[in-house]
């Protein structure tokens, strides 16, 4: 039998042969989550079976190496075909706190002011966006050093689907998740994309400085992402996204109106 190797690495050679030892190295920067790696294991499976199917021959061999030579281009191709939603991509906004699903901004109606950055060692350059999701019949939001380009209504589905856009993960439920984590209940969001136009982000945690969000409603959301030119998007998850909190008073009448209801409960319970 023939050993063989998937290594990942950061070399750029799709695959060697040396020593009777088959060996694809794949070039896995930004290497995308789920399918890619999930992809790569099938790939190994696949070529293991293979393997344990040839006996040492000359003519088994010849097929082999033909087989892997196949497989290792259609494992490169599958590695750059997905778009790496990089984690790396984020708001930076030093005000907020962390909140149980994204970032909280640090004060009810003022200004959000942050930065769209990448933190890894490397660059991406591309058209980049801020989307601001504010509950449905909100008033309109501005951002400071962005150019409105799209308002949509956003009641079901995913975010991306809607803007035509790659986006993983951003269903109308996860933003729902955001606005509850402050005591909203949004049933739908009116969006609006502001361009950044083109952008470079990183290294090392820089980017587009100096964004700042007014009028942003309780439980509105704020998330980016880039079009990059090696043609994959890149997006922030919502943990490093901001949602904007309410008023104190709001704040107060939920946790009275929770109180006023687990009185209730426990007066009903008691009489049963």
């Amino acid at each position: 039998m023939q050993n063989f190797s998937i290594v990942r690495t950061g070399a750029a050679i799709p695959m060697i042969v040396t020593d009777g030892t088959f060996r694809i190295t794949l070039k896995t920067n930004r290497l995308k989550r789920g399918r890619t790696a999930a992809g790569c294991r099938l790939f190994g499976t696949a070529i293991a079976m293979l393997m344990e199917s040839f006996r040492v021959s000359a003519e088994g061999e010849r097929l082999m190496r033909r087989l892997l030579v196949v497989l290792g281009l259609l494992a490169v191709g599958l590695v750059f075909e997905a778009p790496a939603m990089g984690d790396n991509i984020k708001l930076s906004c030093p005000a907020c706190s962390a909140g149980s699903t994204s970032l909280l901004s640090s004060a009810p109606d003022a200004p959000i002011s942050f930065s769209f950055i990448d933190t890894s060692s490397g660059t991406v350059t591309g058209s980049g966006f801020i989307a601001i999701l504010v509950p449905t019949g909100s008033a309109a939001p501005t951002l400071t050093g962005g150019t409105l380009t799209q308002t949509v209504s956003f009641t079901s589905g995913n975010l991306g689907t809607l803007l035509g856009q790659n986006l993983n993960n951003y269903n109308l439920s996860n933003f729902q998740m955001a606005s509850a984590q402050v005591g909203v209940n949004a049933s739908g969001y009116t969006v609006y994309v502001f361009s950044l136009g083109t952008v470079t982000l990183g290294p090392n945690s820089t980017g587009v400085t100096g964004l700042v969000a007014n009028g942003v409603a309780a439980g509105g959301v704020i998330v980016g992402f880039l079009d990059a030119s090696n043609g994959n998007t890149y997006q922030t998850p919502l943990s490093a996204s901001i949602t904007a909190v309410p008023e104190p008073a709001s704040l107060t009448l939920l946790g009275a109106g929770l109180l006023v209801f687990g009185l209730l409960g426990r007066r009903r319970f008691l009489s049963n």
